[in-house]
């Protein structure tokens, strides 16, 4: 192996690392839009529910 091959693989490594760290964080990311994405459909459903209760109540 020369000199710059190993340059290369080194660099090569570094590069993959840096790929999977952003990785990591972005699917931490995505996580935590998917966890709000579900509460805040909870919470439009229990909207539509309550709305749908007061309308019978005529209130």
């Amino acid at each position: 192996m020369t000199n710059n091959e190993y340059k290369n693989i080194q660099t090569l490594s570094v590069t993959l690392n840096d790929v999977e760290e952003k990785l990591k964080e972005n699917r931490e990311k995505i996580k935590v839009i998917t966890e709000n994405n579900n509460a805040l459909s909870r919470v439009e459903t229990l909207t539509k529910t309550v709305k749908e209760k007061l309308k019978k109540l005529k209130i």
